[in-house]
This record gives C-alpha cells, sequence and structure tokens, in this order.
C-alpha cells in the first residue's frame, strides 16, 4: 500500500481527456485502487479553495509500483513550503 499526500495527476489523464473531450471533475482527495488511474487537483484548471488540504490513497497489487507524471505543476512560492 502506498500513500500520497498531494493531489495532482497520475498516469493516464491524457487519455482521459482525449477520449472525453471533456475535462475531468477532481474530488479533494480519495481512494484509488487497481493498476492505473486518474488524480487531479480540486478545481483544475483554477486554483482550490485556502486551507484545502487533499489525501489521496493509492493501494496497487503487490509487486506493483506507483508512477507519477505531473504534465503541469504550480506551487505557491514560499521558502519553507507551507502551503504546498
Amino acid at each position: 500500500t502506498y500513500s500520497l499526500f498531494c493531489a495532482w495527476t497520475l498516469l493516464f489523464l491524457t487519455e482521459v481527456c482525449a477520449q472525453s473531450q471533456l475535462r475531468p471533475t477532481f474530488t479533494c482527495g480519495g481512494n484509488i485502487t487497481g493498476e492505473s488511474g486518474v488524480i487531479g487537483s480540486q478545481g483544475y484548471p483554477g486554483v482550490y479553495p485556502p486551507n484545502t488540504k487533499c489525501v489521496w490513497r493509492i493501494t496497487v497489487p503487490d509487486g506493483k509500483v506507483v508512477a507519477l507524471s505531473f504534465r503541469f505543476i504550480d506551487l505557491e512560492s514560499d521558502n519553507l513550503c507551507r502551503y504546498d
């Protein structure tokens, strides 16, 4: 079991968007199981509300690994990384 404490894009987001021709809607956190899936920031491409903490729990079969691919990433500027 692997846990991820941020909410960005997991592999295959571009395939999902191309197939549906619509932007996916993301929630703030949740559980993802299986060998592939998609997670993203709530409200993307806009910003999510202040003081939002999104927690994703990613569970994959034994012997598999989690690989993250970021198409876009925008971190808030703060020397102590208090907000991202």
